[in-house]
């Protein structure tokens, strides 16, 4: 039995089909403004796509065929799901022609086993006229944005090269809410040259953004990425958190957030082999059991010391 001390993004998705939804990872080809040259190069200088990407996203071809591969692994793995999400989550999946980018997404949302789409993407790749699609498109079937926001600062953004300010974040979630459209964002801690605890004392700013979930990663540093030879030449501009310092970080600072807010992630981790460091060596159903008992041992609750009288449900009617 789960906790019911905060609110989980998976506990909405379980509600919408009555059980278990799980998601099918799907690699649809793109780019990233900042690797192609719209905007920059290189791309973001921690980024590993490699680590997070399921096998069956590069063993079948076709969108069609991931989409059948993802499904067969899903239901072998967890016969008892009662649906399935689509999810665009590697690079930048809403960068490209307005045309290109609305057949892709029909192609997957026409699929009669998936049950919505979920796309990963960052907030200066969300035009209007993609916006205004998506929201007639979200009446057929849930239709989620998954935002990389990764930090409130704006000199952390310029030096990690994402190509992207905090403001452009905030203008993109609201014409996202404007649209009765659901976003999550995507946030690091632990950016090399500034305290870690930092997210976490932006609570204020945070509450301000129109967000249906956030999901929370620790920084992991990839191998062969710009981030991991910065770490292997400048080692002391990294400030990583301990596990116990981190959980009781995250636990305090859900005392301060909206009582309306989904929770997707609190933590992450990534494979061995593709990193450099720090690891925790635990799994994140072993760290979330973690966390829970935290919350128990602490009496903590989501939203028990939220001050802002303005509800996310008030911003977001579809909370």
């Amino acid at each position: 039995m789960h906790s019911p001390r905060y609110r989980r993004l998976k506990d909405y998705w379980t509600a919408l089909k009555g059980g278990r939804i799980q998601k099918v990872s799907l690699h649809a080809g793109f780019s990233c403004p900042n690797r192609d040259g719209t905007i920059g190069f290189g791309g973001c200088r921690y980024c590993s796509n490699e680590a997070f990407t399921p096998a069956y996203c590069h063993q079948a071809g076709s969108l069609e065929e991931q989409i059948e591969a993802g499904l067969a692994f899903q239901k072998r793995r967890y016969p008892r799901a009662r649906g399935f999400l689509a999810y665009l989550q590697a690079y930048t999946n809403s960068h490209g022609p307005l045309d290109e980018l609305t057949r892709l997404y029909g192609r997957i949302l026409a699929h009669p086993e998936i049950d919505g789409l979920i796309i990963g993407t960052r907030p200066d790749c969300l035009p209007n006229k993609l916006l205004d699609w998506l929201q007639a498109a979200s009446e057929r079937k849930p239709v989620y944005l998954e935002l990389g926001i990764e930090s409130f600062s704006n000199a952390t953004l310029h030096r990690m090269n994402r190509g992207h300010t905090i403001e452009e974040s905030e203008d993109a979630l609201a014409r996202i809410a404007s649209r009765g459209l659901l976003a999550g964002g995507h946030f690091l801690i632990g950016f090399p040259g500034e305290r870690w605890e930092s997210f976490f004392e932006e609570v204020e700013r945070f509450n301000r953004l129109p967000l249906h979930s956030v999901k929370l990663h620790q920084l992991h540093v990839f191998r062969d990425t710009p981030l991991a030879a910065y770490h292997a030449n400048h080692p002391e501009a990294f400030h990583f958190p301990g596990k116990s310092a981190y959980l009781q970080a995250v636990a305090r600072w859900l005392t301060r957030i909206s009582p309306d807010l989904h929770i997707d992630r609190i933590a992450g981790d990534a494979p061995p082999k593709f990193t450099v460091g720090p690891s925790w060596g635990l799994r994140l159903d072993v760290l979330g059991r973690e966390f829970e008992a935290l919350l128990e041992e602490l009496d903590i609750r989501q939203g028990s010391r939220y001050c802002n009288h303005l509800s996310k449900s008030a911003v977001n009617p579809r909370a």
